[in-house]
């Protein structure tokens, strides 16, 4: 009995090692929303199927906020978009006055298409009938979305000044 109790003493041992032995890298998340869900269940695939290696999701306000933990190394990987990416390693937009050189796109997830959309009956079939109409402005809780909104609306020669907010 005790040569029984010895071996599951060593494997527990073993296993215990090893799993200290695993090395633990952060992925940069949002709170809520389409990242924070790609980020959980990248995190559960890395963890589950890469021998040695254990990934967690670190929570950030949104990925203005770990860009800048990402570029200093003090966290593996972040998603982003392409806007946003490119505004970070330039130092523009919304990265303005802060050019982050250490950063590197390591694969493309998923297209990032955005569209205005409105309901059929709004007879609005081009962007430069949106003019006079009331859309959302601000978007204190996305800033990405400024410059998407405004970059749409300048496609056909409107401006934030042409819309209703």
């Amino acid at each position: 009995m005790n040569y029984v109790k010895l071996a599951l003493g060593a494997a527990a041992g073993v296993a215990l090692a090893a799993s200290a032995s695993a090395e633990t890298v952060g992925i940069g998340s949002t709170k809520a929303g389409a990242v924070s869900q790609i980020t959980a269940t990248i995190s559960k695939a890395v963890s589950e199927h890469a021998p040695g290696l254990q990934m967690r999701k670190q929570t950030l306000g949104g990925t203005q906020q770990y860009i800048p933990v990402v570029n200093a190394g003090e966290l593996g990987f972040g998603i982003s978009n392409i806007p946003q990416y490119y505004m970070a390693i330039n130092g523009t937009g919304l990265s303005k006055g802060n050019k982050y050189d250490n950063l590197r796109l390591v694969t493309t997830m998923m297209r990032f298409t955005v569209s205005f959309v409105v309901p059929v009956k709004s007879g609005v079939t081009r962007i430069s009938q949106l003019k006079g109409k009331r859309m959302p402005t601000g978007f204190k809780g996305a800033p990405l979305f400024v410059n998407m909104f405004n970059g749409g609306i300048s496609t056909d020669g409107l401006t934030k000044a042409d819309m209703k907010s």
